[in-house]
């Protein structure tokens, strides 16, 4: 190949110089381009007619469905079922057997207080007393209990045993007489006006004093919750007429501030210390 021609020569023609162009391959160098263009014509064919052909599908799926919507359907009612009215069965109650009045002893909830408070009718029975008979609030005559069981509306006829109100905690019963009070009674003014009280009305005793007889003399006395005292008492006596002398003061006292328990007053049984000096 001249030199002179190269730059002019295809590159195809350059590569199958002084070869045999055919044995096939130079043909088919050379038919490369208009072969990959039929090619890529035939693929891009195939997918655009697979697009339309979905898209037309699609559609017309679409369609059957609106149609599908469109169709009005009516259902018939079902017949009604005759409704059975069922009537309850009358259950009779069970009559209670008639059982035998049991014997009972009367025991009530022990309560606290003082010994001169102390009522004989209260004392609890001995436990030999309860064995055939059942708690109640009153005493009867009847038979041995041997462990029958009584019906509850003859338990509550006959209020046999205690009732529930029976056992109320200790705070919910208010004693007659405070046993603990938050602020004991006092005399009216306090400390400073008591004191007073006595210089004024004090007396010492003749003969206590030609005795020599002095000291503190300890009066026991109740407070009501209106502040009225009664069961004046001494605890203790010196002699010489002191005993009696401290007594006659409270009495001339009158009212007291009554004692309190939890913000309440209360009944409550006071101790006061009166002193005797000789000056």
């Amino acid at each position: 190949m001249d030199t002179n021609n190269i730059p002019k020569t295809p590159l195809i023609d350059i590569i199958f110089n002084d070869r045999n162009k055919a044995y096939g391959a130079y043909e088919l160098r050379t038919n490369y381009s208009s072969r990959l263009g039929k090619s890529l014509a035939f693929v891009f064919s195939v997918t655009a007619f697979l697009f339309v052909y979905s898209l037309m599908a699609k559609d017309s799926k679409n369609n059957d469905l609106g149609n599908k919507i469109d169709t009005v359907v009516t259902l018939a009612d079902a017949p009604k079922k005759e409704e059975v009215i069922k009537i309850p069965e009358v259950i009779e109650p069970v009559k209670e057997q008639a059982t035998s009045t049991v014997a009972t002893e009367r025991f009530d909830i022990p309560k606290i207080v003082p010994d001169d408070l102390f009522v004989e009718t209260d004392r609890p029975p001995e436990i030999a007393d309860l064995e055939h008979k059942k708690i109640a609030k009153f005493t009867s005559e009847g038979n041995d209990d041997i462990g029958q069981m009584v019906p509850p509306s003859i338990l509550k006829e006959e209020s046999i045993g205690p009732s529930i109100n029976d056992f109320k905690k200790p705070e919910d019963e208010e004693p007659p007489i405070a046993i603990t009070v938050s602020i004991e009674a006092q005399y009216p003014g306090g400390q400073s006006e008591w004191r007073r009280f006595l210089e004024r009305n004090l007396d010492y005793p003749e003969g206590a004093e030609e005795s020599g007889i002095q000291g503190d003399v300890w009066v026991q006395f109740i407070v009501d919750k209106e502040g009225n005292i009664s069961e004046i008492t001494a605890l203790n006596d010196l002699g010489g007429g002191l005993a009696e002398e401290a007594i006659r003061i409270i009495k001339r006292s009158k009212k007291w501030k009554p004692a309190e328990y939890n913000g309440k007053k209360v009944t409550y049984r006071q101790k006061q210390k009166i002193t005797f000096r000789i000056h």
